[in-house]
């Protein structure tokens, strides 16, 4: 955060509170601890202390506003993050298992014979590990 910054907060603490300013000693005694913030984060946290607080808020409650509000961030984060995996469909199915189920179909109603059936299931399992071979193959080769 920039003094430039700092200083517009303080005011509108200032602003906010005008029987408790910040004096400019404790504007910037209190700039070295919080300069290296957001300003945003700082403003945020600010803004909220100041809805639950009848007293300006102190540098501690300040530094403990933005700690709770980035945990808040990255807590909204991490449920989004988990609502998109939850949405996700995953893999697609490989066209070889595709196959052996609809073999698998027919060999239940009775369209195609138990043994032949196993034999082409087999024989897709098979190519399954053949190509999957080469793709990790290819991957090693370009990775």
């Amino acid at each position: 955060m920039t003094w430039q910054q700092w200083t517009e907060i303080v005011a509108k603490l200032n602003a906010s509170y005008p029987d408790q300013p910040i004096n400019a000693a404790t504007a910037h005694e209190w700039h070295t601890e919080l300069g290296h913030r957001d300003a945003g984060d700082v403003w945020l946290a600010i803004r909220e202390l100041r809805t639950e607080h009848h007293f300006r808020p102190s540098l501690a409650e300040i530094l403990a506003g933005v700690k709770a509000y980035r945990g808040r961030l990255a807590e909204q984060a991490h449920s989004q993050e988990l609502r998109h995996l939850a949405n996700r469909r995953g893999m697609p199915m490989p066209p070889e298992t595709r196959q052996a189920l609809e073999i698998l179909k027919d060999s239940i109603s009775g369209k195609v014979d138990k043994t032949q059936a196993r034999q082409m299931i087999d024989t897709l399992a098979t190519q399954l590990e053949q190509r999957l071979e080469r793709e990790q193959l290819m991957r090693l080769d370009t990775g």
